[in-house]
């Protein structure tokens, strides 16, 4: 009976060694690729932050961000100072990303979700954005010279001094938006919606506004000289001390109450036709 009892302890004995042997293993396998995946990270970070990357690094860190929730949350990708110029990033799914200060020139943003992004002071210089979702997003004092951001949905974002001169952007939307102090300098807007926008000391010279949606929108103080409003809707619109120089309102839905409250409209086309002195 002794003998037995002191064989089954010699048996539990190996098999408990042989279990926390195993567990060793697999804990130093696990630390050592979560080392491995740290060290790749920071690696992928550090380009990211000096040299251009491939669109599959970045996609691994958009993949890998995805995956983890903060108390329920999906974390937010932090990308921001990233160098991102070139990348192909169409249709990927950006919502509330640290964009700030990035680097996307000539991007590939083709309908990129970017819902609650920050984009505060980013390059954007020629990115396509057609079909993009920019809805809630920051892009104060960002360059989006000629972007393409054709139907793309900005509605409800902050574009606080965002420089949009030359963009191509029919059909887009920028209902509710911030908009002061940016630039649309011969931007196309054409069949834009632009309603309830606050836009004051906003830059529209030169620009194509044609059938355009401005109603309500706030423009007080802006330069739109030079620029296309043939059958823009301005019902409502504040279009206080703006200067209409040589502008065209040909076909405009705006009223000559309002029209009085500009500051110039010298040279401009008026709604019905005739050309103001």
């Amino acid at each position: 009976m002794a003998g037995s009892q002191t064989t089954w302890s010699v048996v539990a004995g190996a098999l408990i060694g042989a279990s926390a042997s195993v567990l060793t293993n697999i804990l130093q396998a696990w630390r050592e690729t979560r080392k491995t995946a740290v060290e790749r990270k920071r690696e992928i970070r550090r380009r990211v932050l000096g040299e251009r990357i491939s669109t599959a690094e970045i996609v691994e860190i958009i993949r890998e961000s995805s995956g983890r929730r903060v108390f329920g949350h999906r974390r937010r990708i932090d990308l921001g100072g990233a160098n991102l110029a070139d990348v192909d990033l169409r249709h990927q799914n950006l919502s509330h990303a640290i964009l700030f200060r990035a680097t996307l020139t000539r991007a590939d943003l083709i309908g990129v979700n970017l819902h609650g992004a920050d984009l505060s002071k980013a390059l954007l210089i020629e990115a396509d954005l057609e079909g993009a979702v920019m809805t809630q997003a920051m892009f104060d004092e960002a360059d989006l010279t000629h972007a393409d951001l054709t139907d793309a949905t900005a509605t409800d974002s902050s574009m606080i001094g965002t420089d949009f001169s030359k963009v191509v952007a029919p059909r887009a939307r920028f209902e509710n938006c911030q908009l002061r102090g940016a630039t649309f300098a011969g931007a196309d807007l054409s069949r834009a919606n632009l309603s309830h926008a606050i836009a004051e000391n906003t830059m529209f010279s030169g620009a194509l506004l044609i059938d355009a949606d401005l109603s309500h929108i706030r423009i007080a103080h802006a330069d739109c000289t030079l620029a296309n409003f043939t059958r823009t809707n301005l019902s409502g619109a504040d279009v206080t001390d703006v200067d209409f120089t040589d502008a065209i309102l040909l076909g405009a839905t705006v009223s000559d109450e309002q029209l009085a409250t500009a500051r110039l409209l010298k040279g401009a086309t008026m709604p019905d036709g005739r050309r103001h002195l």
